[in-house]
């Protein structure tokens, strides 16, 4: 795959050494052996000293579509073997494995592995896309999702975190609290075309929308108030899923590489989390926020039941005395007057980012920068104070105090 060179090994620890990142290495369970990921283990931890900690065993190997496609009670027996073998060369390496979620209750898959191998496994890793809506499922004569759909969903992940753990305290209750919950694919729509090569690109892509990118920023909020651990894109650069447009025409699928502009509004909300949402979780609360109702949805991780259209996750940066707030407003056209109260003695000033764009529906894809971060001025505040919180936006506030938070 020489038009690929981040699918070779040195490029790619090239690659995160540039950009100052982890890896977390995903496990060819469908031709490998134990062995040879012992060798990988060897080779990132200990010759090239590029340490990866996760090592997730194999993709979906719960799915026919998945070549490692196994039974449960195989599959942890797998997890046994590759575990044993992998942590003789590093036993602080974390293993992880499959989780299907309540669509495989039908099979007993995350029942089974837990009650079979819980004392090899370090984390799970579920994929989760809560909706199906596109040319293949159609509801209600609809290809697309609407806005709200997606945007409900996020409040999903509560529910999804207390089944594991009710799952986990059930058959391996020696292992509540020892093993991590991780979500190393996702995302919040699957309506977007998987090859889209010619300008001016489609149009009302709820996946490409600023929507998606609200259901993003709440789900990282959701993720980091449930104890979720790691959370991983998929996919950085893809046609369909990923941050950015493009794959290499050389390698088959998804048309013209990028254009070097368009960001998806999804990414940014990545970003603003990254930048502006600090190291130490700190618990809030909305109180009287409007709601709207999400009807039940035919795929079973999706949620059903009433909606914030206001939501805040607050954070503390662990180096400096800041705090980092972030608010959503998933209203189409409503700004809400909020009055913000932190709890001790607050005086000074907040810096304040906001994504949004001219509509939920609004995406880059064929005019890039249509939604952005823009940076708007800093205001003065108390420990309470009001803001006018814009409608379908996302808002970063830091907020720096000279005494002690």
């Amino acid at each position: 795959m020489k038009n690929m060179p981040l699918s070779h090994i040195d490029y790619l620890i090239d690659f995160c050494k540039k950009t100052n990142t982890k890896l977390i290495m995903r496990v060819n369970i469908e031709s490998g052996t134990p062995e040879d990921a012992a060798g990988l283990v060897e080779y990132m931890n200990e010759k090239v000293k590029f340490r990866v900690d996760y090592w997730e065993l194999g993709n979906e190997p719960y799915g026919a579509w998945d070549k490692a496609y196994t039974t449960p009670k195989e599959y942890a027996q797998l997890i046994k073997r590759y575990a044993k073998t992998m942590k003789k060369i590093d036993p602080t390496i974390k293993i992880g494995a499959a989780w299907g979620g309540r669509y495989y209750d039908k099979i007993k898959w995350d029942q089974t592995i837990i009650k079979e191998a819980a004392d090899y496994i370090d984390f799970v890793s579920y994929h989760w896309y809560p909706n199906h809506t596109n040319r293949t499922h159609k509801v209600n004569g609809r290809i697309h999702p609407t806005p709200q759909e997606i945007m409900a969903n996020a409040m999903e992940i509560p529910n999804i975190i207390k089944r594991f753990n009710r799952i986990v305290g059930k058959y391996a209750p020696h292992r509540k609290g020892k093993i991590e919950f991780t979500f190393l694919e996702w995302d919040g729509a699957w309506d977007a075309p998987s090859s889209d090569p010619n300008p001016p690109y489609a149009k009302g892509i709820v996946q490409w929308s600023l929507a998606n990118a609200i259901f993003y920023a709440d789900s990282l909020g959701q993720f980091a108030a449930n104890g979720v651990t790691v959370s991983t894109q998929y996919s950085f650069q893809e046609c369909m899923f990923g941050l950015i447009r493009g794959w290499d025409p050389a390698e088959g699928w998804g048309g013209k590489p990028w254009d070097k502009k368009t960001i998806r509004p999804k990414a940014f909300a990545i970003k603003i989390f990254s930048e502006y949402f600090g190291d130490i979780f700190i618990e809030s609360k909305v109180e009287n926020s409007p709601t709207y109702y999400k009807s039940q949805d035919w795929w079973p991780s999706s949620y059903t039941g009433k909606v914030p259209y206001v939501t805040c996750y607050a954070s503390k940066f662990k180096d400096k005395n800041k705090l980092g707030i972030i608010l959503i407003n998933k209203h189409s056209d409503k700004d809400f007057d909020l009055d913000i109260v932190i709890k001790g003695k607050i005086s000074g000033n907040a810096d304040i980012w906001i994504l949004t764009g001219p509509t939920l529906m609004s995406q880059n894809d064929g005019s890039p920068e249509t939604v952005k971060i823009k940076k708007l001025p800093s205001i003065k505040i108390t420990n309470r104070f009001k803001y006018t919180l814009p409608a379908h936006s996302i808002v970063a506030m830091e907020i720096v105090e000279k005494r002690n938070l």
